[in-house]
């Protein structure tokens, strides 16, 4: 039977000891492997975002529009004759949430000389004419919020805009120079006084960013009416008041025309 004595235990001890530490510098090594792979993968996750973040940018302020709008605006500025609604995409990619980036213009390519009015407080819940509003179509989205006019602006000169043949506007941004007279007060002993203020037309509630908060593709057409309609409210509009200063002969020259724009294309994403 084999003798063991201290110096064996001591062996064996020291062998040990060896294994252990060669295990612990291993698990430690391990560790230090396991915590900086982590670390790697955040990074690589953050980089990932960071880039595609990046392209989503890139893909919205500097790529170029699809070829099929510009083909579509350009056959409808060739049309001869009649009046005609073009929407034009400042660009087509957005962020979730974004508002739409759109110009809306309308073309009179009649031998007339006529008058057309912008898009009025009212005009997208059919309160008043004209009725202007977007047609927004995507497979997730939910009908457009919109809050309620029932009280909207009589209609004035500055709602309407001269259109000489091939003149267009845009019926949602025509910034003009409204004056403002007061009448002397002598109880108050106020002065006549004139003042201005800068006047604009109304956009539709459906292009706001809260009516895009899912991502997909947005197809998106601009309509514009004049035509009477029974489900029209106040239909022009016009209040006693202000009857005098308005010429109804631009009232009697506004066409009857219902038109529609070419469509858009939208693409909204996360990032």
């Amino acid at each position: 039977m084999a003798q063991w004595g201290s110096g064996s235990f001591s062996s064996l001890n020291r062998q040990t000891l060896h294994l252990a530490n060669v295990v612990s510098k291993r698990n430690g090594i391990l560790n230090i492997y396991m915590k900086r792979r982590k670390t790697y993968i955040i990074i690589l996750i953050v980089t990932l975002l960071i880039g595609i973040r990046v392209y989503r940018q890139y893909q919205a302020e500097t790529l170029r529009i699809e070829d099929y709008v510009y083909s579509d605006i350009q056959e409808r500025i060739d049309i001869d004759s009649g009046i005609v609604c073009i929407l034009i995409p400042q660009k087509t990619y957005y962020r979730i949430g974004e508002k739409p980036q759109l110009d809306v213009l309308i073309i009179n390519k009649t031998d007339s000389t006529i008058y057309l009015p912008g898009c009025l407080d009212g005009s997208d819940i059919r309160t008043r004419l004209p009725y202007c509003d977007f047609l927004v179509s995507n497979k997730n989205i939910l009908k457009p919020q919109k809050w309620i006019d029932v009280s909207p602006n009589p209609l004035i000169n500055l709602d309407l805009q001269k259109l000489s043949p091939n003149d267009c506007f845009n019926p949602l941004s025509d910034y003009k120079l409204k004056s403002f007279k007061i009448n002397k007060d002598n109880a108050l002993n106020l002065p006549e006084t004139t003042f201005s203020q800068l006047y604009n037309f109304w956009e539709p509630q459906s292009l706001q960013g809260r009516n895009f908060l899912l991502p997909g593709n947005y197809e998106i057409q601009f309509i514009y009416s004049t035509i009477p309609d029974e489900n029209i409210l106040f239909d022009w509009n016009v209040s006693c008041n202000d009857f005098e200063q308005l010429n109804i002969d631009l009232i009697d020259s506004i066409p009857e025309i219902k038109i529609q724009s070419n469509t858009v294309k939208l693409k909204y994403r996360f990032l």
